[in-house]
C-alpha cells in the first residue's frame, strides 16, 4: 500500500473505468489516492481521500476484483486512518454504500452535521456517512494554545532583536569613542612633535 504516483495513471484509469467512474476528472486528483499493489506491480485497489482543513472525504474507491473488495477495503482503511491522523482530521466523510463503513464506526450524517461538510465535498445524491476522529472542541482549544504560544514566541523574538540592537548600538558607540580618542591623541602627538622640530629653528 502506498500513495499513487503519476506512473500509476494508466492502471488507475483502468480501475476507474471498471467502476464507471469519471476517470478524466480523477486523473487531476491522482495524488489524493492510496493504492494496493501486488508483488508483480499490478494495482488491484485504489481509494481517494480529499482533505479540506480538518475534514476528510473518502471518495471513488475502485477494485480490480469485486470479491476482493472487503479485504482490500480494510487494508486501505487502516492506511487511510493513519493518513487522516497525520493531517489532524476531525472527521471523515463518505458516500459509499458498502456495509463496511457503518460496521467500522461510520454513521448517517445528521442535518446539523451536514452543515459542517466542506463545500468542496460535492458527491452524488447518495446519503453522507461520517466518522468523528477526535473531539472538535479539544482541537479548537489546542489550536488556540498553539497560537498563543506562537504569539509569545514572536514577542520573545522581537524583544531579543531589540536587545541585540541596543547592544550593537552600544558597541558601535564605544568603538566610535575609542577611534575619536585615538585620533585626538594622535593629533596632539603630531602637534607636539611639530613644536619640537620648530623650536631649534627658532633658536638659530
Amino acid at each position: 500500500m502506498r500513495r499513487a504516483t503519476v506512473e500509476d495513471l494508466p492502471q488507475l484509469r483502468e480501475l476507474w473505468r471498471r467502476e464507471n467512474l469519471p476517470w478524466q476528472d480523477m486523473e487531476k486528483l491522482f495524488k489524493d489516492f492510496q493504492v494496493v499493489q501486488t508483488a508483480s506491480g499490478q494495482l488491484i485497489a485504489a481509494q481517494g481521500l480529499r482533505v479540506a482543513g480538518a475534514e476528510g472525504w473518502l471518495f471513488c474507491e475502485a477494485f480490480a476484483q469485486l470479491e476482493w473488495a472487503d479485504t482490500l477495503r480494510r487494508k486501505l482503511w487502516d492506511r487511510l486512518r493513519i493518513v487522516a491522523q497525520n493531517h489532524g482530521l476531525v472527521r471523515v466523510w463518505t458516500q459509499s454504500s458498502a456495509s463496511f463503513w457503518p460496521m467500522n464506526g461510520f454513521s448517517a450524517a445528521l442535518p446539523e452535521q451536514l452543515q459542517k461538510k466542506p463545500a468542496g465535498f460535492t458527491g452524488s445524491d447518495q446519503p453522507w456517512w461520517l466518522l468523528p476522529l477526535r473531539d472538535e472542541s479539544a482541537t479548537s482549544i489546542n489550536l488556540d494554545k498553539e497560537f498563543a504560544l506562537f504569539q509569545e514566541a514572536q514577542k520573545e523574538d522581537t524583544a531579543r532583536l531589540y536587545r541585540q540592537a541596543r547592544i550593537a548600538k552600544a558597541i558601535a558607540l564605544v568603538i566610535g569613542l575609542v577611534l575619536f580618542a585615538t585620533v585626538v591623541a594622535l593629533a596632539f602627538r603630531f602637534q607636539a612633535a611639530s613644536a619640537r622640530r620648530s623650536a631649534p629653528l627658532q633658536q638659530r
